[in-house]
């Protein structure tokens, strides 16, 4: 029955787990040493699966975000979803890699640059693992791929505009098909929409906000200059969030203060009897209030970057985001 159905063009070393896939094509049988290489890397993903983190943020996109290991040591061909964990930090949600496969479509030979011709985007990020362009690239380097200044560790960049300067999507509450309303009217683009519509039919994707999307924002406890927000469990005895002693305008006109006044100690005052509160809601469990300010001062400025330094990296341990605290200790080494 299975040598009926058609063959899958990746083979044996199809990395897809997406059962209508397994069901629709036939894959054949691995090697006694691949299926052995195979079950090795198993073992190894089900022994490191502890460290990844259980967290609605991490579901709410797809995401999965690792702890990660010190040192890179999977090989691509070998098995690019791993190779793509270790240098990010990420496990990368199906859809991902089924846009890769419609961007291969697209252009065999550089499916990185399929969409330049018809949205002026570029695939980056993790995109770039399965380019084979990061291979001997450490995990330090990676996680700085495509990450601007504004984004906070929870951002996945893997479009970034080849016209416009700054202009970048990414998981955390990405639909890809959204790039479709930033770009002009033009014949490329509309063959490009029939294209992607067709494929989203075929993998029963939307075009359109998905319910991931407006799941995450029932469950945003604050909202903060990023204006995404930030979501934290909350227990039912109301533990895991606190709000900050100050609205989000008072607060901006406070580190605005801070930043024009002559006499800091004075203008400072506010602020520190708010880093205060944190430090008795972190005593008591209540993380989010403490990663409500870090991103808060995080978006706002860099003339903040110590109290960024020392309140992002403490909430996201605390909230048990170790990959969080990973990324945004680098980006910070690197933020300019």
């Amino acid at each position: 029955m299975a040598a009926k159905r058609p063959v899958c063009k990746y083979g044996a070393d199809c990395y897809r787990k997406n059962p209508d896939h397994l069901k629709n094509f036939y894959h054949p049988p691995k090697t006694d040493e691949g299926a052995k290489q195979s079950k090795l890397k198993q073992t190894a993903l089900a022994t490191d699966s502890g460290h990844k983190t259980n967290l609605s943020e991490s579901s709410s996109s797809g995401v999965q975000y690792a702890g990660g290991d010190d040192k890179s040591t999977t090989d691509y061909a070998s098995d690019p979803q791993r190779s793509i964990k270790e240098k990010f930090l990420v496990d990368m949600p199906q859809d991902f890699y089924e846009f890769w496969d419609f961007c291969k479509d697209l252009n065999p030979t550089a499916p990185e640059d399929a969409l330049k011709e018809y949205v002026g985007l570029r695939l980056v990020g993790p995109y770039l693992v399965l380019a084979g362009q990061l291979s001997t690239s450490s995990w330090e380097d990676c996680v700085l791929q495509s990450r601007y200044f504004y984004d906070t560790p929870e951002v996945q960049t893997v479009l970034e505009s080849s016209t416009k300067i700054g202009f970048h999507i990414g998981y955390f509450s990405l639909q890809v098909a959204k790039l479709l309303k930033t770009a002009s009217a033009s014949t490329k683009l509309s063959e490009f929409n029939k294209k992607l519509t067709a494929k989203c039919n075929e993998l029963g994707y939307h075009v359109s906000e998905s319910s991931n999307c407006r799941t995450r924002n029932k469950k945003v406890v604050a909202k903060c200059f990023n204006k995404i927000g930030i979501v934290v469990p909350v227990d039912d005895n109301d533990v895991g969030y606190r709000p900050l002693p100050m609205t989000n305008g008072e607060l901006k006109k406070t580190l605005d203060k801070i930043l024009s006044s002559k006499s800091k100690s004075e203008a400072y005052e506010p602020l520190e009897e708010t880093l205060s509160f944190v430090q008795f809601a972190n005593d008591e469990c209540d993380y989010g209030m403490g990663l409500e300010l870090g991103i808060d001062l995080f978006c706002h400025s860099d003339q903040f970057h110590e109290l960024v330094t020392s309140l992002l990296p403490l909430a996201y341990e605390l909230l048990n985001r170790p990959a969080f605290a990973k990324i945004v200790k680098q980006h910070l080494m690197k933020r300019k």
